[in-house]
């Protein structure tokens, strides 16, 4: 039986207050969109009658910006985590038939670290003293934890970057994806199975359609960074090669079908002062690994899957090459609208294809 006949459910928050039953009838969709580099964000959407018998329906909504928002929806036995934010732009329009649509969107609380400081002479005196100032000053009450990630006991600066773009680009950079969980400030390995980190889609029953594309364009089959030492006074080098990719879906890499026409591109990576070598190690792997990751880029459409999240990676079990295998997902979106049903759209990667049979 498909997914697509089962009837989604959904808990919608606005300051605290669940949406009216008497509000329902006048949402038009509801649309979350989370990604491993970009503020997640939702976009509301409700059309009500400006009459007078509304009009008190309408105050209640409580359409107004700075309000804190959460969302969770499910479908077939499966259901999302809580997403939670703010909203940040309300948007009210009027048509000649008197109906009032009105448009809230939300990004989630990651937002708060957007506040830019001075650049620093000194920088911080390691990642972890930054992040850990970054998210006391953004209220995140969790504090910071780092998930298999070994972080630099060195001086590090932010050279006037606001804060939330210091450390995104630090994670992406060593491929991590920066998150707020559960309150707490988290760097999580991209493309890693963590437990409950794979999900299983079904070609028959899950899939509405799927697109991909292979591109040898950008893929790079060596990097390499140099850092000087200065108590020895010798540069350090430190390689990275096809044999530390990840290999997400089990096959051949981009850089191994890169090099046929090219050989091993090189990446060189900007010199370094003073950098440990296992932080090195880790930038120099990061920065091939997302090379390759231009590698394949894709698309599909699901009956509603709540449990599939950004940042997982999704095996599709059966179908036909290359469409069999396991995908990165880069951007998950869950839109729910009246009459359209449940759907989930992912932006799927991955640095390789599936098996070729």
């Amino acid at each position: 039986m498909s997914t697509s006949a089962i009837p989604p459910w959904f808990e919608l928050k606005l300051a605290g207050t669940a949406l009216s039953e008497a509000m329902l009838p006048h949402l038009n969709r509801v649309e979350m969109s989370e990604a491993v580099s970009t503020l997640d964000t939702i976009t509301i959407e409700f059309s009500v009658p400006m009459t007078a018998a509304r009009y008190d329906l309408i105050k209640t909504l409580k359409a107004v910006p700075g309000q804190d928002y959460s969302f969770k929806c499910g479908s077939a036995g499966k259901e999302s985590k809580e997403y939670t934010g703010i909203i940040m732009t309300v948007a009210h329009s009027l048509s000649r038939d008197s109906m009032l649509k009105i448009t809230l969107t939300g990004v989630d609380e990651l937002v708060k670290l957007k506040n830019a400081r001075l650049p620093q002479a000194e920088g911080w005196e390691t990642l972890k003293a930054a992040l850990d100032k970054m998210a006391t000053d953004a209220n995140i009450k969790g504090g910071v934890e780092l998930v298999d990630f070994q972080a630099t006991e060195k001086p590090i600066f932010q050279e006037g970057k606001e804060d939330l773009k210091f450390i995104a680009d630090f994670a992406r950079v060593n491929g991590f994806a920066l998150r707020v969980v559960d309150t707490k400030l988290k760097f999580i390995p991209l493309a890693v199975d963590h437990a409950g980190s794979a999900q299983t889609v079904a070609w028959d029953s899950d899939l509405v359609s799927m697109g991909i594309t292979t591109d040898i364009s950008d893929v790079y089959g060596k990097a390499q960074a140099v850092t000087y030492d200065s108590k020895t006074a010798e540069d350090v080098t430190v390689d990275a090669d096809k044999s530390t990719l990840k290999t997400i879906s089990k096959g051949k890499t981009g850089a191994e079908y890169a090099s046929v026409p090219f050989g091993d591109r090189l990446i060189l990576l900007p010199n370094k002062v003073d950098q440990e070598s296992s932080q090195l190690t880790q930038e120099t792997e990061g920065k091939l690994q997302e090379s390759n990751m231009k590698f394949l880029k894709g698309s599909m459409t699901l009956y509603g899957r709540p449990d599939v999240y950004a940042g997982s990676t999704i095996e599709v079990t059966d179908g036909y090459w290359p469409f069999k295998g396991v995908f990165f997902a880069e951007q998950v979106k869950h839109t729910i609208a009246p009459g359209a049903g449940f759907k989930t759209t992912v932006t799927i990667a991955s640095d390789s294809l599936p098996p070729e049979p």
